[in-house]
Formats: C-alpha cells, sequence, structure tokens
C-alpha cells in the first residue's frame, strides 16, 4: 500500500511540474535536437596584479600557449570562459540557461553528459554554460590535444613523455620553481571575490542573451567549491546588488556550503589560521595562509595545488590515463607503480582503480561503472581484498587489487575491468549507473572525438593550476557572512588592491533552491542513517526561500550525478524549473 501511494505521489508531481513551464522531458521535438558546444572567453573582473595591469616576465608568457590568454597580441589573464551546451536548430532564444560551476580541480567538461541530457530533454528549450575558471587559461595542452588527434597509444605515450620529462620538471614551466613563484603575483590574489566577479560577468553575458525576452536564469554548482561558488554568489554583494537578485533558481549536485553540511568541515577559525598557518582539510590537503602565498620564496608554497596527489602533473596524468583507457584499453598499463596502478593491470584497469566507487579513495573521485573482471568460476575475493570506504559512502566498502601473480610462461596476469550494470551477480549490492567510456572521453578536451582544434582552446575534465587562494578565501566564507572579518583581515584583502568579501545577503535569499545529493556521494557518511538530503536542510534554515526542493538519488556515487546514462537528474533539473519541487 505505501508503494502505492508512493507512485501515486511521484505520477502527480510529474503532471504537476511539467504543465507549467513547458519543458519537455520527451526529448523530442517537431526537428531532432542537435547539441553543439562553443568555448567562450569574455572579459571578467581586472584583479590589479594580473597581466595585462601588471606584467610577466617572457619566460612566464612563452608558456601560456592557450589563444583565449591574449587580447589584442597582450597576455590577458583577466577573463571569464563559459562553455555553451545549446540546440544548434534551435532559431528563438532559450526559455532558461543553466550556468554550472566545476567542483575542486574539475572543469567544464565535467558537465558534459548532463547538459547533453538538458538540452535533449527540454527540445532545445534549455542551454547549459559549464563554467571554467581563469586558471584554465595556464594549462598547456598541445601534447596532450596532439595525442588526441591522433587517438593512438603512441602519441598518448609521447604526451606523457613530454608533461613528466619536460626540461623544467614534471608538468612544465610553470608547474616548477622559479616561474610557479611567478604566477603567485597575481594567482595569491586570485580569491573569493576575483572568482564571483567573472562569474558576475558570465551571469551578465547570460540575462542579455535574450534580447527583450530575457531567459530564466539558474546557478548551479557541484561538489565542494561549485555548491559553495553558487550560494556565495546568491549571498554577495556586488557594489550594491545582492546576487541572488541576478539569477532565478539555485542547483546545488551533490554539495553544499560546507559548514552548513556539517559542523565537522573545514573552516578557517582564527586570523592566524587565515594570514599565516592556514587548515588542513581531510587530514590530507594542507591550504596554505595568505602570507605564505604572497611570499613564495621564503615559504617554497606554489600558488596552486600541489603535492603528489593534487598538482599539475597528477592532473596530466589523470588526463593522459583516459587516453590510455580509449586507446588500448585492455594493452597492458605502461606506467611504473610509482605513478601507476599497484598491480600489473590493462589500461582500462588502471584508469577504472582511480574513478570507480569501489576503488577510489575519495568520495569526491568516484563514479560507478563496473568492477575489475572476475574470471569464471573465480570470486571477487580472488581478484580484490575488501576494506572499509573510509569516507562511509559505499554499503560494499572499498577493494584493492591483487597480484594475480603470472601465467606458465612467466608473464604478469593483468588485472582487466568489465564494465558491468548490475553487480549483484557479484555478490555486491547496486546497479552501475554511467559508463566508463562516456566518463574517459569527458576527461578529453572538446567532445572527445579527435575533432579538437588548439587554436579555439578547448576545455577538458579538470582545472590542473587550481588557485589556493581561492579555497582558503571559501574557508573563510563557510559560515556565509562575512560581515565580521577582524580589521587584520580586511587589511589584508585590500592591501594589494583587492576588495573585502562582503556575503552579506544569505538570509534574503529568495529564489528557489534544487538541491540533489547522491545517495552514495560526499554526504553519505556525515548523515547515515538519514538520508543525504538531510545535509540540505541547514543551508535551506539559513535563508529566505520559500521553494527549497531536496532529493536523493540513491545508488548514484558522487560524479554520477553529472555522468550516469539515465536522465534522472536532468528530468528534475527540468520539472524544478517549470515549478514543481520533487519530494
Amino acid at each position: 500500500m505505501r508503494k502505492g501511494k508512493r507512485a501515486i505521489r511521484w505520477m502527480i508531481f510529474w503532471a504537476s511540474a511539467l504543465a507549467l513551464g513547458g519543458l519537455s522531458v520527451s526529448g523530442g521535438t517537431s526537428a531532432p535536437v542537435l547539441v553543439g558546444r562553443e568555448r567562450h572567453v569574455i572579459a571578467g573582473y581586472d584583479e590589479p596584479n594580473t597581466p595585462p595591469l601588471s606584467p610577466v616576465s617572457e619566460r612566464v608568457r612563452a608558456a601560456i600557449t592557450d589563444p583565449a590568454a591574449f587580447v589584442d597580441g597582450h597576455l590577458n589573464l583577466n577573463r571569464a570562459i563559459y562553455v555553451r551546451f545549446f540546440d544548434r536548430g534551435r532559431e528563438a532564444p532559450p526559455r532558461s540557461i543553466v550556468i554550472f560551476i566545476p567542483g575542486i580541480v574539475a572543469g567544464a567538461n565535467s558537465f558534459e553528459r548532463l547538459a547533453d541530457q538538458l538540452v535533449h530533454r527540454s527540445g532545445g528549450a534549455v542551454e547549459v554554460w559549464a563554467v571554467d575558471r581563469r586558471a584554465n587559461l595556464l594549462e598547456d595542452a598541445r601534447a596532450m590535444i596532439a595525442a588526441e588527434k591522433a587517438q593512438t597509444m603512441a602519441a598518448a605515450l609521447a604526451a606523457l613523455d613530454a608533461y613528466q620529462n619536460h626540461p623544467s620538471g614534471p608538468g612544465g614551466v610553470l608547474a616548477n620553481p622559479p616561474y610557479e613563484y611567478e604566477l603567485s603575483r597575481f594567482m595569491a590574489e586570485w580569491g573569493l571575490d576575483v572568482h564571483l566577479r567573472d562569474l558576475k560577468a558570465i551571469v551578465q553575458q547570460a540575462r542579455n542573451s535574450g534580447g527583450a525576452s530575457r531567459p530564466q536564469i539558474f546557478l548551479g554548482g557541484h561538489d565542494f567549491v561549485g555548491a559553495d561558488l553558487a550560494a556565495l554568489f546568491a549571498a554577495y554583494d556586488f557594489d550594491g546588488v545582492p546576487g541572488f537578485t541576478l539569477i532565478d533558481g539555485l542547483i546545488l549536485l551533490d554539495g553544499t556550503p560546507s559548514v552548513a553540511a556539517s559542523p565537522r568541515a573545514p573552516q578557517i577559525r582564527s586570523d592566524e589560521e587565515y594570514l599565516r598557518s592556514g587548515v588542513v582539510i581531510g587530514g590530507m590537503l594542507r591550504i596554505p595562509g595568505l602570507h605564505r602565498l604572497r611570499h613564495p620564496e621564503e615559504s617554497g608554497e606554489p600558488p596552486f595545488l600541489g603535492g603528489d596527489l593534487f598538482g599539475p602533473f597528477s592532473f596530466q596524468l589523470a588526463e593522459i590515463l583516459a587516453q590510455f583507457a580509449l586507446y588500448a584499453p585492455h594493452r597492458a598499463s605502461p606506467l611504473p607503480v610509482d605513478i601507476g596502478p599497484p598491480v600489473p593491470s590493462t589500461n582500462v584497469a588502471a584508469f577504472a582503480l582511480n574513478t570507480d566507487d569501489e576503488f577510489a579513495e575519495q568520495a569526491q573521485q568516484r563514479f560507478s561503472f563496473g568492477f575489475l573482471a572476475v574470471p569464471p568460476g573465480r570470486s571477487v575475493a580472488d581478484v580484490a581484498e575488501s576494506r572499509p570506504d573510509p569516507d562511509r559512502a559505499n554499503p560494499n566498502g572499498l577493494f584493492a587489487p591483487r597480484d594475480l601473480g603470472t601465467d606458465p610462461d612467466g608473464r604478469p596476469v593483468l588485472q582487466d575491468w568489465a564494465g558491468v550494470r548490475d553487480l549483484s551477480p557479484l555478490g555486491l549490492e547496486g546497479k552501475e549507473v554511467s559508463d566508463w567510456e562516456d566518463v574517459a572521453r569527458g576527461f578529453l578536451y572538446g567532445a572527445g572525438n579527435g575533432e579538437v582544434d588548439v587554436s579555439r582552446g578547448e576545455a577538458n575534465f579538470i582545472e590542473w593550476f587550481f588557485p589556493q587562494r581561492l579555497v582558503l578565501d571559501i574557508l573563510l566564507a563557510a559560515r556565509l557572512d562575512t560581515s565580521s572579518l577582524s580589521s587584520a583581515i580586511l587589511n589584508a584583502l585590500t592591501e594589494r588592491g583587492g576588495n573585502p568579501l562582503t556575503v552579506i545577503h544569505n538570509r534574503e535569499v529568495n529564489v528557489p533552491v534544487l538541491g540533489i545529493s547522491a545517495g552514495q556521494g560526499i554526504f553519505a557518511g556525515e548523515t547515515r542513517p538519514l538520508p543525504t538530503v538531510f545535509a540540505f536542510f541547514p543551508y535551506q534554515r539559513s535563508i529566505a526561500s520559500t521553494r527549497f526542493c531536496a532529493t536523493e538519488v540513491s545508488e548514484y556515487a558522487h560524479n554520477d550525478v553529472l555522468w550516469s546514462r539515465e536522465p534522472r537528474v536532468a528530468d528534475l533539473i527540468i520539472a524544478f524549473m517549470n515549478g514543481g519541487c520533487p519530494r
């Protein structure tokens, strides 16, 4: 009986929601929808320490190869970037534009699958603008794009060699001293205010895109950073204009302002932490204080996330792993153990061991798209060792691949990958909703189909040079109110020509909000045994909106929200934009 009532309630919800706004979820119109994509680079906020307002050495200038980083022949990094996904056959302006902000170290291509679904399922009435932060202009993608054009293992190996054995060090010129320190002159100032003002330029572009018939503008964010930036934009004061007055709704995808989600979430608790000592996130990622970022010669701190796990070369390597998996999936991975898979593996297994939800260490890395291949007559225990999930997100726990030894000829037996859609035959829970090939292609540039043009500067999945200052400022503003910052912090914010942080309108935010959580996502360990949607409720109580919709996609890992083959998330978003509110 209870199941029947639930089914009736959902039928009523879908019928009422779809009757309101006229955005289709059938995927069909009188003409087929053909999704196009365009990268746009527009004027961003003029941060005074950033080129062209402050010069750089010729060596740094030569290392920046993205054509979009130059305006009239002059280096200009005060730019705002978005990738527009739209119906090429649509002649009228879109009814709605969803501007999506990626999570930490993610780029515009992380939204490729969801954007395609939204454009299709709305019959072309919705456009998606996926944001790339300004640091993406620093990526020298030439070797990567050359490999993607060739789509061969040899070309991918050449790209790996170009980044790993670069004369300046792994990752290239800008990833290593002394030039990474030169980047600090401006990247140390690329904090919350700069990024929100870049985002405002994109929002304004969207508002103006329909002429007299302004489209609805929805601002969305995924993960930590993406969801925080969306909420902070709504609460921000832009020289007397509250951010929420520029948009028609917020969409939070498996993310919500961090302190709202959990009192144990990282935040800045003292002037000393913000100005000097910094903070540690998750016991592994240390964010330095502002003084250390501004004085790298004495601190040794890069202006971007660095180290073995987070940094330009590790991100380049992740994208090359995706190339290996696509171009020679079942060939032995050529990577040594120190940078490759922990046991002899095929290329596809090497990629999946870093990203699948049964193997990836951090919940933020995870997609669900299969399991290691289990030979006939063998069990999961024969190929992988079970262990607890430290994030308590996956009910199956995590697994570590076993060394399978050698064959009769003395050759290593390779771990391989099976892109199965249901784990129950293996004695594990859940269906696998994403596809490893989709995800691997999304890691590449453009559409991941080899049709890339370096002169246009294509978008990719990962942000190689993610500014540490942005994380530091988000942690400072984590309570969504910066009205009582100390004079010491205010002076530090403005001493190099910057603006104070004006997160002062959060209690006034009255636009509709949709929160979609992944049942096996980043909130699972915080909310169990309660549903993961409970992570949204502290944020709901902090704002004035009377339409706050929160729903859970129960079997999804964190990144399945963006990459699932099924359009559940896209349909929920369209229903929300039509005035519906899933429960």
